[in-house]
């Protein structure tokens, strides 16, 4: 976001703030260009905290979009001062006051960035020493010159401002002032190169099997992950189907289906066994970072994510006991590393036993080791001002630190590291991990199985998880590929609709536990907000969804059951989308938070969904009549204007 409006335009609207000022209309816009540059620095000025407090205005994100207003604030004054120009209404003297006031305030601007000040803040941000010379920086010395330039060109306009030559001079410099800026802004150096426009080679393949499923795929990391993990604003222009995107855009809903951040990546909790999300958008694809992992000070290597896999039940964490990891192929381990944090646990002693790490080797053998308070593991916020005078065990080893708050009150949180031996070098194939504290709680970070006798180590994958649904697929360049067997498909049919509120439906598909305890199945019940309740008399009945035509706003679906059924669509529920059971409208309701359903008889039938957004229609139609007004306003302003100059005569 620029606010950069040129340096003949604010030259001009000086001059029609001037020429115009004891109209209303010039100190008006006048009065919004100052409060929306003030605006736009945002917590750089007072105002920005008032702005915070006040209703609706509060909701407005990105100060710096004020520039918006401001940029329109300087067209209209600029506008006025063409035409005051034009009316031969603005002296000599007011043009050359305009353009020595400007001038002054160049001067100190280019002052300031020959400042030491400045250069002493770029070397602070890792920026090489600047030289703002303007004969040596063609960024600063190029608007020196157009400012220069723009000046004599004013002066030689307002000679003869009626001179069709005059005044094409004067447009064409206009259009060079303000290009000029974009040809310094950042897309010169960091827009993307047109080989971008390649697809890596398991895009095109992802592409291929994604289209005849109707399936997505997602990048875990959103716009931020590498070409390889065909991030969304990426596998759009690729035509690959992808269940995120660029979150400010996307419905409220879908972010929190997905527990998806405003850059598309999406919290770690997709890999729980338990979370439904990605099952119900027909995730079948997710595209990682290559195998990450890094080396300590002691050369234990470990994964670069985090698991955040809690135990226990304190901190209004769901109760788990145990976590296991299976491994792939068998790794000897002379001891096991744990990274781990405790929560809620300031009672617990030092020494006192919070987890037990059980070990299982090829013959079936188990080794277990104890997990202990104060030794293995401590308190995250051990080192918080208002936590740690009631600390009852002593702080672990600091693997590694983040800012955190407590009580409002900053500081910093902790992951702890620990080294747990074992009895016998063994080949080990699963590691679990079981929580037998009498309090609190505690996330598993890493684990990492280490071979002292030949100074290797082996960090285990999250992924591997028993009860996960991810299957390694490859990896492909920077890119790890894992499939989802569990995706429901683009379309299915269900015997059963429960009516429930939004957060509870959402919290089913989060945990896979419906409010009354029981297991929540998206392939046998939609969870609706409807006042519906719909349950078929025959469940085990075979029912099939078939997608005929298939396109973004559009699609065909033929359906086959015994008895009636709610037909659920893993797309969103949107105002605009409209359908049809064999040629009659019907009503689409939402399913499972963000999805769209409908109900049908039973038999087999057709169903079309066709997206008919009225409100861009209306908006057309708005657009158009306002054009037509605006054409009319003009011809009746000449109109009038002609009359005048005949009555004059």
């Amino acid at each position: 976001m620029t606010g950069y409006v040129g340096l003949l335009p604010p030259i001009l609207a000086a001059i029609g703030f001037f020429a115009w000022r004891r109209k209303t209309v010039s100190i008006f816009w006048l009065c919004v260009g100052v409060l929306a540059l003030i605006l736009a620095l945002g917590e750089r000025t007072p105002l920005a905290s008032l702005i915070y407090h006040l209703p609706v205005l509060s909701r407005f994100r990105v100060p710096a979009r004020h520039f918006i207003e401001m940029a329109m604030a300087v067209s209209v004054l600029a506008g006025l001062g063409v035409q005051a120009v034009l009316r031969k209404e603005v002296t000599k003297r007011l043009v050359l006051i305009t353009i020595f006031a400007s001038a002054l305030v160049i001067t100190i601007s280019l002052l300031v960035l020959l400042s030491n000040k400045l250069s002493g803040y770029a070397l602070a941000k890792g920026v090489a020493p600047l030289n703002m010379l303007p004969w040596a920086n063609s960024a600063v010395g190029t608007p020196i010159v157009i400012f220069l330039i723009a000046a004599a060109t004013l002066l030689y306009w307002h000679k003869q401002p009626n001179s069709l030559l005059r005044g094409a001079l004067v447009l064409s410099l206009l259009v060079i002032d303000l290009a000029s800026f974009g040809w310094f802004f950042n897309w010169h150096e960091s827009s993307p190169r047109k080989e971008i426009l390649n697809a890596p080679v398991a895009a095109a393949e992802y592409r291929d099997l994604l289209n005849e499923s109707h399936e997505r795929m997602l990048s875990v990391r959103g716009t931020l992950g590498t070409v390889d993990e065909l991030p969304p604003n990426l596998s759009r222009v690729w035509g690959i189907t992808n269940a995120t995107g660029y979150g400010p855009l996307l419905p409220a809903r879908i972010m929190y289906l997905l527990s998806m951040l405003p850059d598309g990546s999406i919290a770690s909790t997709w890999k729980n066994a338990d979370d439904q999300s990605l099952n119900l958008t027909s995730v079948r694809y997710v595209f990682l970072p290559g195998s990450g992992t890094t080396k300590d000070a002691r050369g234990i290597t470990w994964n670069e994510e985090n698991m955040d896999t809690w135990l226990g039940s304190g901190c209004d964490h769901p109760r788990r006991d145990s976590v296991r990891f299976n491994l792939a192929t068998p790794f000897r381990a002379t001891s096991v590393g744990l990274v781990s944090r405790l929560a809620c646990s300031l009672s617990l002693k030092d020494g006192e036993e919070v987890a037990r790490a059980s070990l299982t080797d090829t013959d079936g053998n188990v080794q277990t080791v104890s997990i202990l308070a104060g030794r293995d593991s401590s308190e995250w916020s051990y080192d918080c001002p208002n936590i740690k005078p009631k600390m009852g065990h002593s702080r672990a080893e600091v693997f590694s630190s983040f800012p955190a708050k407590m009580y409002e009150e900053s500081c910093q949180g902790h992951f702890y590291s620990a080294k747990l031996r074992l009895n016998d070098a063994k080949p080990i194939t699963s590691v679990e991990i079981q929580w037998v504290g009498r309090t609190g709680a505690m996330t598993v970070e890493k684990i990492t199985l280490i071979d002292e006798l030949t100074n290797s180590s082996e960090a285990i994958s999250p992924l591997s998880i028993e009860g996960s649904q991810w299957r390694f697929i490859k990896e492909a360049g920077e890119a790890r590929i894992y499939e989802n067997p569990r995706a429901m498909p683009r379309a299915w049919l269900v015997p059963e609709a429960l009516n429930l509120k939004p957060e509870d439906i959402l919290s089913a598909i989060k945990t896979s536990k419906l409010p009354d305890g029981r297991a929540f199945d998206p392939s046998r019940v939609a969870l609706v907000e409807e006042p519906l309740s719909f349950a078929s008399q025959a469940n085990d009945q075979p029912t099939s969804t078939r997608i005929t035509q298939f396109s973004n706003t559009y699609m065909e679906v033929q359906t086959a059951s015994t008895s009636p059924s709610i037909l659920v669509t893993s797309d969103v529920y949107y105002t605009g989308w409209q359908a049809t059971l064999d040629k009659a409208p019907v009503q689409i309701f939402r399913a499972d938070y963000a999805l769209r359903a409908m109900k049908v008889p039973a038999g087999t039938h057709t169903i079309r969904f066709e997206f008919v957004p009225k409100t861009f229609y209306y908006g057309v139609a708005i657009s158009i009549f306002s054009l037509l007004l605006l054409v009319g306003l003009l011809a009746l302003s000449s109109l009038r204007e002609r009359q005048t100059v005949v009555t004059g005569e």
